[in-house]
């Protein structure tokens, strides 16, 4: 019986095993991107006063999930009351976003998202695409 020998298989399914390696990086990338973009993108619809709202825009990519969340944390501490004392730590930003009964919804982070949300699809099928002509 005799031997098949095909040229080029072995840099082949070196290629191939490589393939999720690449399609993980580059997923990545893209979702730092997108994730800074919609970041920015909610740190200019915050309405500002002090600017700590802005400020507590941040971002967050797992490298381990493949996910991304931009998020309001607590502001930093930091500046002056009128009455001149130390401020410190409150959270705002779900009474700024949603409203109070006092107070009218202000949305930054969900409006930033939905804007993103087409762009950041489009981004993750360039991928999956570029990634899959390469096999």
């Amino acid at each position: 019986m005799g031997h098949i020998h095909v040229i080029g298989l072995k840099e082949e399914l070196k290629r191939l095993q490589q393939a999720p390696e690449r399609l993980r990086k580059k997923v990545l990338d893209v979702l730092e991107e997108r994730a800074e973009a919609v970041r920015g993108d909610a740190a200019s619809r915050a309405p500002v006063r002090t600017g700590a709202l802005r400020r507590s825009i941040k971002k967050q990519v797992s490298e381990k999930t493949l996910a991304a969340k931009v998020y309001a944390d607590y502001p930093e501490p930091g500046g002056n009351s009128r009455k001149g004392h130390q401020k410190g730590r409150k959270y705002y930003a779900f009474a700024v976003e949603f409203g109070t009964k006092r107070m009218a919804a202000k949305p930054f982070l969900y409006p930033a998202a939905r804007a993103a949300e087409a762009r950041t699809k489009a981004a993750l099928e360039e991928v999956l695409k570029e990634v899959a002509g390469d096999e």
